[in-house]
């Protein structure tokens, strides 16, 4: 009896499954694991994690929880319960680990998001909604030691008129557990054609803001060059007391005053059809607008090519565009073969040039034309002989025909 009751209930409960609508909402935590080295006591480290769902067809909640000997040293700025937007497949979770008076040590905790769709919605229509829950993996650890460990990994030159002030900064990461920043950095300027040095500076530490620990940043840095039109590169030596931990260079270009303003872009690029006969010439439109704040004068540059080789090069002649205006290009192309063609092109103005937009077309093959035409005169040909060969029998006398 009691056997029969296990196998009554499995039937009944399969069948619910199976006949009342149901959701699932697949959720996950990323990182799964968030292990920190090297915290020092006394600190704030703020990180962030994130929930994803693969169907976010509906709004639902999440309820956030921290178990684990770690979960006393992290918060949640944003509480416990978190909103899933519907449409929105990742909603970032931000934690904060505090070691403050914390021993050294390696303190191990999770942090565990589990769904559940809102009363309204889960009885809407019927439909019953599974809640699901993911678990990431918190562990750090405590030391008591100092470690200033960081890298200068890039630098950027910002775009630059005549008379004005060079923009120079550099991206630093500071893998170290305290904050972070070079004790000086020596700034060459190059001329790029001659390549004589033209101005050096030496910025101090003291202009530098300082990167926080485990923290990667852009800084800026305030120079003191001012150079004349021309093309440069500048060289940066970043120094760590009197240790050189790094040197990186940037090709740069001074403009005249008011170039910056300039600015344009190709609204649009294509051919007036997709595809043409043989021997038609290809139409090719451009449109190009001044959104910048001065006047410009573009010129549309279209390539053409055929089987990934470039076998055209066409340039219009440049026209006086004022600002806020829109104009209008038009460039001929008369193809030697047929096949599929790819194109693409860009407006030039100044010193500067737009987006690259790519089109396709296609030419007819001409052995279409010359089989229907050779139908066509075979067809004429037939009807002719067909018509000389009725009027002769008819144009002989009725005796001769009678013979025949």
């Amino acid at each position: 009896m009691t056997r029969f009751a296990l196998i009554a209930t499995s039937c009944l409960v399969a069948l619910f499954v199976f006949t009342v609508p149901s959701q699932l909402f697949a959720l996950g935590i990323s990182p799964s694991e968030l292990i920190l080295d090297k915290l020092p006591s006394d600190f704030e480290y703020k990180a962030t994690v994130t929930i994803s769902r693969g169907n976010p067809a509906t709004s639902v909640d999440a309820d956030i929880t921290l178990t684990g000997p770690a979960a006393q040293y992290i918060s949640l700025p944003k509480g416990t319960t978190v909103v899933l937007e519907k449409g929105v497949q990742q909603t970032p979770i931000p934690i904060v680990i505090s070691t403050k008076s914390l021993a050294t040590g390696v303190y191990e905790g999770t942090i565990t998001a589990t769904e559940k769709p809102p009363a309204s919605e889960e009885t809407q229509q019927g439909v019953t909604t599974l809640a699901t829950g993911a678990t990431a993996k918190i562990k750090f650890t405590v030391v008591d030691e100092k470690i200033e460990t960081y890298a200068v990994e890039k630098i950027a030159i910002g775009e630059t008129e005549e008379n004005n002030i060079i923009g120079f900064s550099f991206y630093l990461s500071n893998k170290g557990n305290v904050s972070a920043r070079p004790t000086k950095i020596i700034l060459s300027y190059y001329d790029n054609i001659t390549g004589e040095l033209v101005y050096t500076e030496v910025i101090d530490a003291s202009t530098l803001v300082p990167v926080s620990p485990f923290h990667d940043e852009w800084i800026q840095v305030k120079t003191n060059a001012k150079l004349p039109v021309g093309k440069y590169r500048i060289t940066a030596e970043f120094y760590k007391g009197e240790e050189l931990i790094g040197s990186l260079t940037q090709p740069f270009q001074v403009f005249p005053a008011g170039t910056l303003a300039q600015k344009g872009t190709l609204v649009s690029l294509g051919t007036d059809k997709e595809t043409y006969d043989a021997g038609e010439s290809v139409k090719i439109d451009g449109t190009f607008r001044n959104v910048g704040e001065i006047g410009v004068i573009p010129e549309l540059t279209v390539e053409i090519f055929k089987d990934d080789k470039r076998i055209e090069h066409l340039v219009s002649s440049g026209t006086f565009v004022p600002v806020g205006v829109q104009t209008n290009f038009s460039l001929y192309y008369d193809p030697k073969e047929a096949g599929l063609y790819r194109g693409q092109g860009y407006t030039t103005y100044g010193p500067f040039k737009t987006d690259t937009i790519e089109f396709t077309f296609t030419i007819k093959s001409p052995m279409l034309f010359v089989a229907i035409g050779i139908a066509a005169l075979t067809a004429l040909l037939a009807l002719i002989a067909w018509l000389v060969a009725k009027r002769k029998r008819r144009s002989k006398p009725p005796q001769l025909q009678q013979n025949l």
